[in-house]
């Protein structure tokens, strides 16, 4: 899952990937005539919407696109596939926004994914993102329970980024991945949510 992630933050960023296409169900396959679908501003807006205009002063740019979209960016994998099939959900009942900052004068980032699962259990959408978000690490994550921002959230240090600490935190069928470099930056931004 860890890939799913960068390979959102990375097509936020401008980058491009290979295509996949979307089946109607939570397998996708890959197609034969690619195509680059990247995130695009006010794709799902009302996503976007939840995802704060800024975190400890860090503007953030903020696009979004459908689950379809994002099979098509080439940025799926077998994680997500795993993932989406144990919330029981397929790929049209998924939304992605995320919004991502640098600051120039501190060097500071700030990135926040806004992953949505019409009809997912809460819990569960939590479980299944930690289970596999450590499945595509070298070794697990070791996840603990913090009171944040107003917020009951999981946090973790990811061995290869110690300055970035990573926040997951749920509200009905909506799961908010993000990593900033301060407690401070975590709560501003956690209180800004539903």
């Amino acid at each position: 899952m860890a890939a799913l992630v960068l390979a959102v933050v990375i097509a936020a960023c401008g980058g491009s990937t290979s295509s996949a296409t979307a089946s109607p169900t939570a397998s996708p396959e890959p197609t034969t005539n690619p195509t680059t679908a990247l995130p695009s501003a006010g794709a799902v807006a009302d996503l976007e919407a939840l995802i704060p205009a800024e975190i400890g002063g860090i503007t953030l740019q903020k696009s979004s696109m459908s689950g379809d979209q994002f099979v098509n960016s080439g940025s799926s994998s077998q994680e997500l596939q795993d993932f989406l099939g144990s919330l029981g959900v397929a790929v049209t009942d998924v939304s992605i926004a995320i919004g991502v900052g640098l600051s120039t004068e501190s060097g500071e980032a700030a990135a926040m994914f806004a992953f949505r699962a019409q009809g997912a259990d809460t819990d569960r959408l939590v479980s299944g993102f930690k289970e596999a978000y450590d499945a595509d690490n070298d070794r697990g994550l070791v996840w603990q329970p913090v009171s944040i921002g107003g917020k009951s959230a999981e946090r973790t240090t990811n061995p290869q980024q110690p300055n970035q600490v990573i926040y997951l935190y749920a509200k009905d069928d909506i799961l908010f991945f993000l990593t900033t470099a301060t407690e401070e930056q975590a709560a501003e931004a956690l209180a800004a949510l539903p």
